[in-house]
């Protein structure tokens, strides 16, 4: 697993350095102090293990998403939803979609929709996503900017970062 940086790496981090630092002031003081010592511990392990479950609860959630696509199609499929798929010659329109509905959901989507109503979408760390992506980075009067501004918004809004012509 790489390194993110993100606020939740963050407090993982300085949670282990909080349980490391208790376990050496444990190891080196007196006897007096080991019940405070034993109880900042615990609390700290608990924060700790806290902190894990819930950072693998939500990789897993994008990397529950899976997309697949080759010269003709894409879709994406998720255990729990209906697969998504669209023809590459029918993707009219491709969104960034930054969308903060739960803590628990992705908060950065890409849509591909055409205009017979089919589309897919998936988050932006959906499995091969990367590849995906870096497929329709090169259209002709895709966006760049527009697609950097989503990046880092965190405001809930759909942008529009490619129109067929």
């Amino acid at each position: 697993m790489e390194w993110k940086n993100t606020l939740l790496n963050y407090m993982l981090l300085l949670a282990f350095l909080m349980a490391a630092s208790m376990l050496l002031i444990g190891l080196t003081a007196e006897q007096k102090s080991m019940p405070l010592l034993i109880s900042s511990s615990l609390f700290t392990a608990g924060i700790l293990a806290s902190l894990i479950i819930y950072n693998k609860k939500s990789l897993m959630i994008e990397e529950r998403y899976v997309v697949k696509f080759d010269e003709e199609f894409i879709s994406c499929s998720h255990p729990e939803k209906i697969t998504e798929t669209v023809k590459w010659s029918d993707v009219n329109e491709i969104f960034a979609i930054v969308s903060h509905k739960t803590p628990d959901d992705p908060y950065f989507w890409v849509l591909l929709s055409s205009e017979r109503g089919q589309g897919c979408m998936f988050p932006l760390a959906a499995k091969n996503s990367r590849d995906a992506i870096e497929k329709f980075l090169g259209y002709e009067g895709f966006d760049l900017n527009v697609w950097a501004e989503a990046l880092r918004s965190i405001e809930n809004k759909k942008y529009l970062v490619w129109k067929r012509k």
